[in-house]
């Protein structure tokens, strides 16, 4: 089994959902921040509370990539609604180098039903099928998961990040 956890040879995985517009549309960032290891790809499993739906980005898909962005390759993007569970893998080009940056990876975007309470969006290790992981030269060198919302970070080294409503706007 792969070490799990903080330390200057992992990388971060970030999650900062954003403040709701007045449809209740809400900017879910994903974003990595390697450790001493370029990163070379990232699959992550975001969980979406009951009521709260995934809805398509501005361009059509479920996933909106940064611009400029350093992993183009899509290697998986699903929306599954039965199970309220979003798959993204990304890779870098095969004539790219692994990230050494903290970057940007792109946005999805959720919909907040009127009157919700309780959290929103959380990170899986794992949903059974897919594994969230940050790769190093094969090797799963994922550390932290952070879900930012409003400013305060939620940090764990195993198990689930659960993280608070967002305000509306």
């Amino acid at each position: 089994a792969a070490r799990v956890g903080a330390g200057a040879s992992t990388s971060a995985l970030n999650v900062a959902v954003g403040r709701a517009d007045a449809t209740g549309i809400v900017p879910v960032t994903v974003s990595v921040a390697p450790g001493a290891r370029p990163v070379d790809g990232v699959q992550v499993n975001l969980k979406t509370a009951p009521g709260v739906q995934v809805v398509d980005a501005p361009d059509g898909g479920t996933f909106a990539p940064a611009e400029a962005n350093p992993m183009p390759v899509v290697l998986q993007q699903a929306w599954d609604a039965a199970r309220s569970i979003v798959n993204l893998g990304l890779g870098r080009a095969p004539s790219a180098t692994g990230l050494t940056d903290p970057t940007t990876l792109g946005t999805i975007f959720v919909k907040i039903p009127a009157g919700f309470t309780g959290s929103p969006i959380t990170i899986e290790r794992t949903d059974g099928l897919f594994r969230t992981t940050v790769a190093s030269a094969g090797t799963d060198v994922t550390g932290n998961l952070n879900v930012t919302v409003a400013g305060a970070t939620a940090s764990v080294d195993t198990g689930t990040v659960v993280v608070d409503q967002p305000a509306v706007d």
